[in-house]
């Protein structure tokens, strides 16, 4: 059981290691936008539904979603 308990740890660590990565590399995409004064709509980390979101003095929306359960069956 405790290397099952281990290769889910690992999966979950290395999926929100990539998802940090992803979401800071981006973001050096907003700030480079901004730099050059581009006009940037919206900022937002995810995909699916909005769980959250704020829009700054800019108009830029910031927001963070997720996605939820799949509406067809995955067929395999």
């Amino acid at each position: 059981m405790e290397p099952l308990i281990n290769l889910v740890i690992i999966i979950l660590s290395a999926t929100f290691l990539i998802s940090f990565i992803v979401a800071v590399h981006e973001l050096g995409h907003f700030l480079a936008a901004r730099y050059y004064q581009v006009r940037v709509i919206r900022f937002k980390v995810g995909f699916g539904k909005t769980l959250f979101s704020r829009v700054d003095k800019y108009g830029t929306e910031f927001a963070l979603s997720i996605r939820t359960s799949r509406k067809k069956p995955l067929r395999i």
